[in-house]
């Protein structure tokens, strides 16, 4: 099971969890940028792992992007619910996420549709069976692994009971919604309860 704690790190156990995640570490380890980053994550390891896996820009450049992003998660977290403003740590992991997020709809389509379709469900116990018949195209049983090994390894998606359910992170599971309009999650929802209906009786025979 791949888990990270909510928890703030130390600067140096942050930064060797970066440099353990990142392809380029060698080249930009002792760069500025790269404490500057990490001091930005408030050291939360969800934060630095989500980035770190995906980083396609170098430390500065990604610096700037989310320190953007961060500016425009404020307003809107200003006017969010109040599960949001009660934890303190959800301006910096929903704005890792909209960078990753985005990442992935253009690289990593098949991963980034999993991910809206998780969002109109419940984020812990999400059966496999249900992924691989969510009439999300391309999604057979060798390219969805090959989507959930590349969510796994971002930190957004957690593999339990021998990956046969996976669960995401509350904050990203929330942070995904805001991805979706009105009118996606509609559609997502009833693909998400036609399914379920069909291998609910296959699966939990009691219920």
């Amino acid at each position: 099971m791949n888990t990270l704690s909510k928890e703030a790190m130390d600067p140096e156990p942050a930064k060797q969890l970066f440099v353990q995640h990142y392809s380029n570490a060698t080249q930009y380890e002792h760069n500025e940028s790269v404490l500057l980053l990490l001091e930005g994550f408030q050291y939360l390891p969800l934060g630095i792992v989500q980035t770190a896996a995906y980083l396609c820009l170098s430390p500065a450049e990604y610096l700037t992007l989310f320190n953007n992003t961060r500016d425009a998660q404020k307003r809107l977290l200003s006017k969010a619910g109040t599960f949001f403003g009660r934890d303190a740590n959800a301006e910096t992991i929903f704005s890792t996420f909209s960078i990753t997020f985005r990442q992935l709809e253009d690289q990593a389509s098949l991963a980034s549709s999993l991910l809206k379709f998780m969002a109109c469900i419940d984020h812990q116990g999400i059966p496999h069976e249900l992924l691989l018949r969510s009439g999300i195209e391309g999604s057979d049983e060798a390219t969805l692994n090959e989507a959930l090994s590349k969510l796994i390894n971002f930190s957004l998606l957690t593999t339990l009971e021998h990956g046969r359910e996976h669960g995401i992170h509350s904050l990203v599971h929330l942070s995904i919604e805001e991805f979706l309009s009105p009118n996606e999650m509609g559609v997502t929802m009833e693909r998400a309860a036609t399914v379920l209906a069909r291998i609910l009786p296959e699966t939990v025979p009691e219920n």
